[in-house]
């Protein structure tokens, strides 16, 4: 790990090439915003990579070489697992309001969690990803009652800037803070704080990878123009019955200024086909330190995949949570969480389930093409040329076949190829 003298106004400084501020490497910046934050002179903003995400830019003719960012970073510096004896348990989780189950993406995890807390401390605040202006998201802290903006996915980097800072302020006044986020997001809330908080209650996301926000922003406008209409609010894992009355969460909902709605399924709609193969997440996501075992939320939240191999009474197919357990603060609420179903699994079946539990997603192969290409073709071009597209038979069979005999196929084909 080398270090290098680097002439700034006339002064000498040492630099250490391990942060992308000292090194332009994107693979070493994962966009949490903490440097920005942890700035005591504000040197530090952001500007677009081409890869369509944010990347700090250091304002050198204000920067006094405090070295705070390079701390703060949580590709450099990695924090303490908390309780790192504590023995995880894993759970799969169904909240029983039918209302409250059908605003969440999965199984309703976050609004169980957040309900419990809100029980114990009536002034809690709740930060996590919200959508913003202009179909961006980012960082918000809230009360309890608002909450409902943290619900469902929203498959875009969500901007940190200034979040860290706010969390910090209402936990040194007292104030109960749930804070939510992917995993970078909390090893940056984490090494920003530099302490721990009796009063702060962290949740992590079980993360495929961060796309740029200007990937999805090239795909919404190229949508705007084809449609003569501005897109005004978009809903991932919308939740809605097919032919035979199961509710399914494989829709993307886009709603328009003219009141028409877009609604694809995720095997049809270009943004989704990308952001589930793997074709454009950050660089950094592709080696994420992150993605194992070793987290640093109190839970881990995410989708309990396949859960029916392990119980079959227990399939809901609106949406099943998993949650991971990881401190005695996290099991400590577990008894306090109302009208929900759970169910005890091992955590090596959750891990199982969710491949991000044991490594990073993987690269697509024309990722490099496609982030190279993106600023000279149409999105829906691109995505066809690097992403294979579903057959036009399957996609009839997937709209027409009742769940349950695709299922009892599925499980068929797995027997014969394991017998």
């Amino acid at each position: 790990m080398g270090a290098k003298y680097e002439d700034v106004t006339g002064l000498k400084r040492l630099v250490m090439t391990y942060t992308f501020i000292d090194n332009k490497d994107i693979s070493m910046c994962c966009g949490c915003s903490a440097c920005a934050d942890v700035c005591v002179v504000s040197a530090i903003d952001f500007e677009y990579g081409i890869d369509g995400a944010r990347y700090p830019h250091v304002d050198m003719a204000k920067c006094v070489s405090c070295g705070m960012c390079r701390n703060v970073c949580p590709i450099k510096e990695k924090p303490a697992i908390p309780e790192p004896e504590f023995k995880k348990k894993a759970f799969a989780l169904v909240i029983e309001p039918e209302q409250q189950h059908l605003k969440s993406a999965s199984g309703g995890a976050f609004e169980a969690i957040a309900t419990a807390l809100h029980g114990e401390y009536a002034d809690l605040m709740i930060a996590g990803a919200a959508w913003g202006d202009d179909l961006r998201v980012c960082h918000k802290l809230v009360s309890y009652d608002d909450r409902d903006i943290f619900k469902k996915s929203k498959y875009i980097q969500s901007d940190c800037k200034g979040i860290y800072k706010e969390v910090k302020q209402k936990l040194n006044e007292g104030v109960h803070v749930l804070f939510t986020g992917t995993p970078c997001q909390l090893a940056a809330l984490r090494n920003y704080l530099r302490k721990d908080y009796d009063n702060l209650f962290l949740v992590d996301l079980i993360c495929h990878g961060a796309p740029g926000e200007l990937i999805f922003e090239k795909y919404i406008q190229e949508l705007n123009s084809k449609r003569n209409a501005r897109a005004i609010r978009a809903t991932f894992r919308y939740k809605e019955k097919d032919l035979y009355g199961e509710v399914h969460s494989k829709y993307l909902r886009i709603e328009f200024d003219n009141g028409k709605v877009l609604k694809e399924q995720a095997k049809i709609n270009p943004y989704l086909r990308g952001f589930h193969s793997g074709l454009f997440y950050r660089e950094s996501c592709y080696s994420c330190k992150y993605a194992n075992t070793g987290r640093l939320g109190d839970i881990t939240i995410g989708d309990y995949w396949r859960i029916q191999e392990l119980n079959p009474k227990y399939v809901d197919y609106t949406g099943v949570s998993c949650m991971l357990v990881n401190t005695k603060k996290g099991l400590s609420l577990l008894d306090k969480m109302a009208d929900c179903k759970l169910f005890e699994t091992d955590v090596e079946a959750l891990c199982k389930r969710n491949g991000q539990m044991v490594s990073p997603s993987k690269k697509h192969p024309s990722r490099n093409f496609f982030i190279s290409e993106m600023d000279s073709e149409s999105f829906e071009g691109l995505m066809d040329r690097c992403v294979k597209k579903e057959s036009g038979y399957k996609l009839v069979l997937s709209a027409i076949l009742p769940g349950k005999l695709k299922r009892s196929v599925k499980r068929l084909r797995k027997n014969m190829v394991t017998n």
